[in-house]
């Protein structure tokens, strides 16, 4: 399955050369694969060989214990230099939102618990997103 990350606007017809850029500031700990979708006027589209990228579990801030999950998780997020609210969702793995809610960060560490008492047994993507940037984990919920 694919999740659409970011959309860039193409320059239309042109004869001069634009370059377009993206960096995902969430990956996931462990390997991500990327490919481009190219949609042109007609309609007609095209996809780019398919790339992938490795993420050290280190390089992840973000952390859920247990996981895989039960009735609910403990999550930590730490951001050295950030303070003010950070919203949590929790997706589905078709996309769907399935849970979100605020965390206030203190002295850059954000904990709190949360309840998954509502959610099916699968696999969910949590986001942490602040004002600067986002971070994402999987979660396994059994």
């Amino acid at each position: 399955m694919w999740t659409d990350l970011h959309f860039i606007a193409g320059q239309g017809t042109t004869l001069n050369t634009h370059a377009y850029h993206f960096t995902d500031k969430s990956p996931l700990a462990g390997i991500n694969y990327y490919r481009l979708r190219q949609e042109d006027f007609d309609g007609s589209i095209h996809y780019s060989d398919v790339i992938s990228a490795t993420v050290a579990e280190d390089d992840i801030r973000l952390g859920i214990t247990p996981n895989p999950a039960g009735e609910s998780v403990r999550l930590h997020f730490s951001h050295s230099d950030f303070s003010g609210p950070a919203v949590v969702t929790v997706f589905e793995a078709n996309g769907r939102l399935s849970l979100q809610q605020t965390l206030g960060f203190e002295d850059g560490v954000a904990t709190a618990v949360i309840d998954l008492a509502g959610l099916t047994d699968g696999v969910y993507l949590v986001r942490v997103i602040t004002a600067q940037d986002g971070y994402s984990t999987r979660m396994v919920n059994h």
